[in-house]
């Protein structure tokens, strides 16, 4: 075998090791001793409810690192977070599984099922992800809001004022100008919170509206000496909020408070 042919062979050899490893993630063990390692392809419900001394959680199937089966409903759910719920499992489960090993696929019973741990699918994005992953989006969101609300709520002062006074320039001008610092300042801590608080983060709202303002004068200073119209000022607020929602802010999971007979989901500080 001359050289050329000796590193196809190492190349394809360091090809079907990462493809076997890409492949051995799920774990199936049975109760007469053997171990399935492969991806589970089918046989495992999206969701999967768990009676825990009365109180019915229900887990979605890419949050569950490994569920223990005890008797035929009973057993135990831990997500990939660490929570653990020791209970009935209330969700009727397939007959069987199928998962795709090294060899080929294996369809095993679901009776004959002693614990089936995830790890090809799941991954703790929760620990890994960090609040300010989201200031970029949070700074354009609190800009568009500081252009949107100083146009609504100004144009809406003006036109009430408008109506009101008779049509009165100066009142109209006053109630329009008041109206928009009133919208730039309001809405931007508004948008921001509402983008953190849909990726689970836990952000600073009393800094953020701080630094909003002083955001906001900094532009307009540099608005006033560029000559540009209120384009850094708009700029300012977004950023602003967005920084300042951010210090010290955590990722953190959903309130999990549950009630009897309360269906839930569990989270993990991932997106269901």
């Amino acid at each position: 075998m001359n050289r050329k042919h000796s590193w196809l062979v190492i190349l394809g050899m360091l090809v079907l090791v990462t493809l076997s490893a890409q492949v051995l993630g799920d774990e199936v063990a049975v109760k007469d001793g053997r171990v399935f390692s492969g991806v589970i392809t089918s046989g495992v419900p999206e969701l999967i409810s768990i009676d825990v001394n009365g109180v019915i959680s229900t887990v979605k199937r890419d949050a569950i690192r490994r569920i223990e089966y005890k008797s035929v409903n009973a057993g135990t759910i831990e997500t990939i977070k660490g929570d653990v719920f020791k209970g009935s499992i209330t969700t009727e489960m397939p007959s069987h599984i199928v998962i795709t090993t090294d060899v080929g696929a294996v369809t095993i019973k679901n009776k004959d099922i002693v614990t089936i741990t995830f790890t090809s699918h799941v991954g703790i994005t929760g620990e890994s992800e960090s609040p300010w992953d989201y200031v970029w989006l949070e700074s354009l969101v609190g800009t568009l809001g500081a252009a949107g609300g100083g146009i609504i709520v100004g144009g809406g002062a003006a036109i009430i004022v408008g109506l009101a006074t008779d049509t009165d320039p100066y009142a109209i001008f006053t109630a329009a100008y008041i109206g928009s610092i009133v919208g730039s300042l309001s809405v931007p801590i508004i948008a921001v919170n509402e983008v953190g608080k849909a990726h689970d983060v836990k952000g600073n709202l009393g800094l953020g509206f701080s630094m909003e303002i002083g955001g906001g004068v900094l532009g307009f200073l540099i608005d006033s000496a560029a000559g540009t119209p209120f384009i850094f000022t708009l700029l300012g607020t977004g950023c602003g909020a967005a920084i300042g929602y951010n210090v010290g802010a955590k990722i953190q999971a959903q309130p999990t408070v549950m009630n009897r007979h309360e269906i839930q989901l569990v989270s993990i500080g991932m997106e269901f």
